[in-house]
């Protein structure tokens, strides 16, 4: 598996896409979608995240607000750094772009560079996968479900290779 994906494209603008891809997904998607997972939600990631540290489940209750109210600003100065202080309706904006350039460059195929998986395959699945497989709603869940259900199939389709039945949803 790790020999396929490390496997030359087959040209310098094959490349050149792949890299571009990669960071925008890294970089931009990233960010976006941090927003959205960690700033416009409600507190049952930071819930989740208290329960997970051991937290007794008495305390769950108060420990949560006061968490997520420090995560959330400095993950909206982490995000206002690399793509700048906006308003949710341009950040969901901003999102929809990303998704939409991911599916068009996806268009029919299976993956970005045909019928096997690549490194930028994997990049852009990890970030789509942080937020469609997460146990907590989001916009960015959402918009994925509604407006782009073929890069919900291209999230499975790499999930079933990659993972199998090891995949868990927990």
């Amino acid at each position: 598996m790790s020999a396929a994906i490390a496997r030359p494209l087959s040209s310098p603008k094959e490349e050149a896409i792949a890299r571009a891809v990669e960071r925008m997904a890294d970089i931009h998607t990233f960010l976006v979608q941090y927003e959205f997972k960690a700033v416009e939600n409600n507190n049952d990631i930071y819930a989740m995240a208290v329960r997970d540290l051991g937290c007794p489940q008495a305390l769950v209750p108060i420990l949560t607000p006061i968490i997520a109210f420090f995560l959330r600003a400095k993950a909206a100065k982490r995000i206002a750094a690399g793509v700048g202080k906006m308003s949710t309706e341009n950040y969901k904006e901003l999102l929809g772009k990303d998704y939409d350039s991911f599916q068009a460059l996806l268009g029919e195929q299976k993956f970005f560079f045909g019928d096997e998986i690549t490194a930028t395959d994997c990049t852009v699945f990890g970030q789509l996968a942080t937020v469609l497989y997460l146990p907590s709603d989001s916009y960015a869940k959402d918009l994925l479900k509604e407006r782009h259900p073929t890069l919900v199939d291209y999230c499975n389709r790499i999930r079933d290779i990659v993972f199998g039945k090891e995949f868990t949803s927990n």
